[in-house]
This record gives C-alpha cells, sequence and structure tokens, in this order.
C-alpha cells in the first residue's frame, strides 16, 4: 500500500499533506482494485483529507475496476455532504453522468428507494435536485433498461 492510502485510513491530514506537497502525482496512485486516493477517502467518510486532495486537483471522475467513481461511492452511502464538495469541483460534471460497470449513474444509485425515515428522505431529494442541476441525464439507462426517471419515480 502506498504511504499515502496508510495516510487516508489514518486519518492523518498532516501526513497527507506532507505526502502530496513532495510528491503531486501521489494524488493520483491507485490501489490494485483501482480505487484512487479519492476513492479510498470516500470509503472512510475523511472529508478533511477529501477536501486536500481536492486542492490537490484528485479526480472526482476517476474509475475503479467495477467503474465507480469516488461520486458514485458518495452517492451510493448518501454521503450529502461529500457530495456538495464534489459537486464544486472541477471534473465534477465529467463526472456525474458516468455509468459504471452495471450502467448506473450517481443519479441511480441516489434515487434506488429503500426504506427512508423521513430525514433521510429529505437528504436523498436533496442529492437527486443537486445531481440534477449539475446536469445528470435522466434518460441513460442500466444495463437492465431502467432508466433514471424510472428509478427516481
Amino acid at each position: 500500500m502506498h504511504k499515502l492510502h496508510e495516510a487516508i485510513v489514518d486519518d492523518n491530514v498532516e501526513a497527507v499533506q506532507n505526502i502530496l506537497e513532495k510528491d503531486r502525482t501521489a494524488v493520483k496512485v491507485s490501489l490494485y482494485e483501482g480505487n484512487s486516493p479519492l476513492h479510498l477517502a470516500v470509503k472512510f467518510k475523511r472529508a478533511k483529507i477529501i477536501d486536500v486532495l481536492l486542492s490537490y486537483n484528485a479526480n472526482v471522475a476517476s474509475q475503479n475496476k467495477d467503474g465507480d467513481t469516488p461520486l458514485h461511492l458518495a452517492t451510493d452511502s448518501k454521503d450529502h455532504s461529500t457530495i456538495m464538495q464534489f459537486l464544486g469541483s472541477s471534473t465534477s460534471s465529467s463526472a456525474v453522468n458516468l455509468q459504471n460497470s452495471i450502467g448506473r449513474t450517481p443519479l441511480h444509485l441516489a434515487s434506488i428507494r429503500s426504506t427512508f425515515r423521513e430525514p433521510e428522505e429529505k437528504v436523498v431529494e436533496s442529492i437527486i435536485e443537486e445531481l440534477l442541476q449539475c446536469g445528470a441525464n435522466i434518460d441513460l439507462a442500466d444495463k437492465d433498461g431502467r432508466e433514471q426517471l424510472y428509478t427516481i419515480l
């Protein structure tokens, strides 16, 4: 494992900054599954580290072996604050309509209905609204042929 990945897992913001100051390209080093440092920071919910990675131009549109971007991961876990961090980044417009290996976009993942309590429902509605405002295409179908509008309804 690269030292940057270890620092992310350990939630060591200072180490992440030091590593990136010495080697700006480390922000692009992926693990064997194709997960970038940004994927890892999302997985472990490291908001401060996500800010640091984005300041070093981490790519929100980088896809892992499953085709998931960091935006897919944040959306799947309904992590509203991370999604908002990403939608403000320079690479978010290209990530918002990327499909993973089963054809799902972040909008598909946000709109897949489970049993939500009322506060969660409001978060999901807000995520969907933000993705739509950033250009999410409701006409994209996943590999099962489900369009995003179908999953939203």
